[in-house]
């Protein structure tokens, strides 16, 4: 972060602290300032009708796993919206990685916020490894007339549908 004085701060967010550089560090280290835009990266929102949508959270126990319900469930999606009134019904979470939503018709456009998870563990092996797979999604939606009623969302694995 560079100060209105010409100060160079460096945020150490892991020490939850800002260390001031001192002068003409950066330039001895060969640094230089650059300016103009940032680079941004956004999903492109998907066409939604509404009414009824069906999530399908795609997952797939990698080869020699199985999914593992040793200590509860192997699965797990929590589903919101923002804004929250975009979501009719389908909002919260279940252990089914296939909810159908209901999408309100009054609102134009909003995020999907879904968050999916599965357990696996190694499959017939006497010490085995086990592994936690999770994604967060922020899916931009645009709802309109001809929009499609299903969302797949590749966890790990491949949509055939």
């Amino acid at each position: 972060m560079l100060t209105a004085e010409g100060d160079v701060l460096v945020v150490e967010s892991a020490a939850h602290r800002l260390t001031r550089l001192a002068p003409g560090a950066l330039t001895a280290a060969g640094a230089s300032t650059v300016t103009g835009a940032r680079h941004r990266l956004e999903r492109k929102p998907t066409d939604v009708a509404a009414g009824e949508l069906t999530l399908d959270v795609i997952f797939t126990p990698a080869p020699g796993q199985k999914l593992d319900d040793t200590y509860g469930p192997s699965t797990r999606l929590v589903v919101s919206a923002s804004p929250p009134e975009l979501l009719v019904e389908g909002a919260g979470t279940t252990t089914d990685l296939s909810r159908r939503l209901v999408l309100s018709g009054d609102v134009a456009q909003g995020v999907l916020q879904v968050t999916a998870q599965a357990a696996t563990c190694d499959a017939d092996v006497e010490h085995a490894a086990c592994h936690l797979t999770r994604q967060d999604w922020g899916v931009p939606l645009r709802v309109v007339a001809n929009g499609t009623r299903r969302l797949p969302l590749v966890l790990r694995g491949l949509d055939e549908s």
